[in-house]
């Protein structure tokens, strides 16, 4: 299996990470759709213990 980068960092990867309100995901995604941008969810943000990151498969 190919290994991929599951943490992203804009300064390298050239990439933008957004935190969207759940509620207003599926308009964003159509926005950038719409835009000719490709984008994905790749989490959300939970309670939890301050200055915890969990990574999941």
């Amino acid at each position: 299996a190919e290994a991929q980068a599951i943490l992203c960092d804009a300064q390298t990867s050239g990439g933008l990470l957004m935190a969207v309100a759940p509620e207003k995901e599926a308009a964003l995604m159509e926005q950038l759709r719409g835009a000719g941008v490709t984008g994905a969810a790749i989490g959300e943000i939970v309670a939890g213990a301050a200055g915890r990151i969990e990574v999941k498969p």
